[in-house]
C-alpha cells in the first residue's frame, strides 16, 4: 500500500494535523482528564483504526525503526524473567502500540503536518493547564504561580514542562510558508513560551533554553558544506562537552540560581538506591513495566520498588533519570539498547542535516530534549517522549521525508515543503495531462 502522505496546505493535513495535536495531549497523560491510561490508548487506536479506514485511499504502511523494534523485543523477551510477567506483558503491548502510533503518523503525513500537530498539541496542554488554573486555582494551581495542591490537570509541573519542551522542538522546525503560517508559528511559539513560564519547573526551562540554542547552532550548520560542515561539527562537539564539564562543576552555582538544590532535589539518595536495586539483577532487569508505579501505569506490586525506597529513606516511583529509569527493568542489556536509539537518531540526524527536510533538524531537537531532560526525567519511558523519539527516527529515515514519496513527485517538490509541495505536485499532473 503506497498511498500519498498528507500534504500540507491541504484540508487533508489539516485533519491530520489536529488528530495528531489531540493525541500528543492525550500521550502527555493529563490525568485528571484521563485517569485510565491504557484505556485512553484503547479509544485511541480504536479511533485511530477508522481515521484510516476513512482515508483508505491514501493509507500508508508504517515502518518501525530497527532500533525501536529491537527494544521492544528486549521488553517482550523480558517476560521470560520478570518479576511480575502480566505487567510486563501489558506494558510492552502499550509501549508498541505507542509507537506503532508514531510511526502510523509519520508515514501518512509529510514533515511540515507531522510538525504542526505535535507543535499544536504542546498549545492544547498550556490551554488546559490554563484553563484548570482559572477555572480552580485552589485544587490546580501549585507550582503553577499560584497557590494550591495540584498542578494544573497533568498532576506535577515537570509533566507540563517536558511536554511543551517536547511541542517546542516541533514548532521551532516548521517553516512559514505564507502570512498565515507565520500568524500560526508566532501563536504557537507565544503559547508555548507562557506553558513554560507558568509551569515554572526548573527542567522546563533548561531543556527550552537548550532546544533554542540547538535550533540555532542547526540553522548555523545548514549553511555549511564539506570541511566547512565537518569543522563546524567538531567545534560543536567541543563546545558541548566543556559545557558539560562547566555545568558538572559549577551545579551548585546553578543550582542556587534556580532555586534548587545542589543534590538535584534528592535524587542522589534516589540514584543509589536505584543503581542497588539494578544490581540485583544486572543483565536483563526485573522485567519491563514490573519495577516502577509509573502516573500512567500502577502495578499489582514491586518488591524491588519497596527495597529501594527503604534504601533512599524516602517514596519515589520512577528512576528519574533517563538512564537510571531503564537500568533496573532491563539491566545492561536495556541500557545498551537505549543508548543505541539515542546514538542512530543522533546519526540519522546529524548525517542527514543538509538537505532541505525539517525532520533531521527535528531529530536533533528531540535529542537534545530527551538528554538534557533526561538528566532528571525518565523520558525514554514517559509515553510522549517515547513517541517523540520513535517519531523522529522514523522522520529521519528518509532524505525525501518533507514529501516521503518518490514516486510522484517532482525533484523540486521533494525538496520543498507545504504549499510548494502540493503546487508542484498539481502542475507536474497538469503537464502530463495535456502532452
Amino acid at each position: 500500500m503506497r498511498g500519498e502522505p498528507a500534504r500540507y496546505g491541504t484540508r487533508r493535513a489539516l485533519l491530520w494535523s489536529v488528530f495528531i495535536a489531540v493525541a500528543f495531549f492525550e500521550l502527555t497523560h493529563p490525568t485528571r482528564i484521563i485517569p485510565d491510561f491504557p484505556l485512553a490508548n484503547i479509544v485511541l487506536a480504536a479511533t485511530t483504526g477508522l481515521v484510516l479506514i476513512i482515508d483508505h485511499r491514501n493509507v500508508r504502511l508504517p515502518r518501525v525503526p530497527w532500533t525501536v523494534v529491537t527494544y521492544l523485543a528486549l521488553c517482550a523477551a523480558s517476560v521470560l524473567w520478570s518479576i511480575n510477567r502480566s505487567d510486563t506483558l501489558h506494558m510492552t503491548l502499550l509501549y508498541s502500540w505507542i509507537a506503532l502510533f508514531a510511526c502510523i503518523c509519520v508515514a501518512q503525513t509529510d514533515t511540515q503536518t507531522l510538525l504542526r500537530g505535535i507543535a499544536w498539541g504542546g498549545v492544547l496542554v498550556v490551554v488546559a493547564t490554563l484553563i484548570s488554573v482559572v477555572v480552580d486555582p485552589k485544587r490546580f494551581g501549585s507550582g503553577l504561580l499560584f497557590p494550591g495542591t495540584g498542578p494544573g490537570v497533568h498532576g506535577t509541573k515537570g509533566v507540563v514542562a517536558y511536554s511543551v519542551v517536547l511541542a517546542l522542538t516541533a514548532a521551532l522546525m516548521r517553516k512559514p510558508l505564507s502570512r498565515r503560517s507565520w500568524i500560526d508559528i508566532s501563536f504557537t511559539l507565544a503559547m508555548l513560551a507562557v506553558g513554560l513560564i507558568v509551569a515554572s519547573a526548573s527542567t522546563g526551562r533548561i531543556g527550552a533554553a537548550c532546544v533554542l540554542a540547538g535550533w540555532l547552532v542547526i540553522r548555523l550548520l545548514r549553511r555549511l558544506r564539506g570541511r566547512a560542515l565537518v569543522r563546524g561539527w567538531l567545534v560543536v562537539g567541543v563546545s558541548t562537552a566543556a559545557i558539560g564539564i562547566t555545568a558538572i562543576i559549577a551545579r551548585d552555582w546553578i543550582t542556587a540560581i534556580l532555586g534548587e538544590k545542589s543534590d538535584f532535589n534528592g535524587r542522589y539518595e534516589i540514584w543509589r538506591a536505584v543503581i542497588d536495586g539494578w544490581l540485583e539483577a544486572p543483565v536483563g532487569g526485573h522485567g519491563f513495566g514490573a519495577v516502577w508505579f509509573y502516573g500512567w501505569w500502577r502495578l499489582d506490586g514491586s518488591p524491588v520498588l519497596d527495597r529501594m525506597n527503604a534504601a533512599a529513606h524516602l517514596d519515589f516511583f520512577h528512576g528519574h533519570n533517563i538512564f537510571l529509569d531503564i537500568l533496573p527493568q532491563l539491566g545492561v542489556l536495556g541500557l545498551v539498547v537505549a543508548v543505541l536509539i539515542i546514538g542512530v537518531l543522533a546519526g540519522r540526524g546529524a548525517s542527514r542535516l543538509p538537505g532541505s527536510s525539517s525532520a533531521p533538524g527535528w531529530a536533533l531537537l528531540v535529542l537534545v530534549a530527551i538528554l538534557v531532560m533526561g538528566v532528571a526525567e525518565p523520558m525514554l519511558s514517559v509515553p510522549i517522549g517515547w513517541f517523540s523519539v520513535v517519531a523522529a527516527t522514523a522522520a529521519s529515515r528518509d532524505r525525501r521525508t518533507g514529501g516521503r514519496s518518490a514516486r510522484t513527485t517532482s525533484p523540486p517538490a521533494r525538496v520543498g515543503e507545504g504549499y510548494t509541495a502540493a503546487r508542484g505536485l498539481h502542475q507536474s499532473t497538469v503537464v502530463r495531462k495535456g502532452s
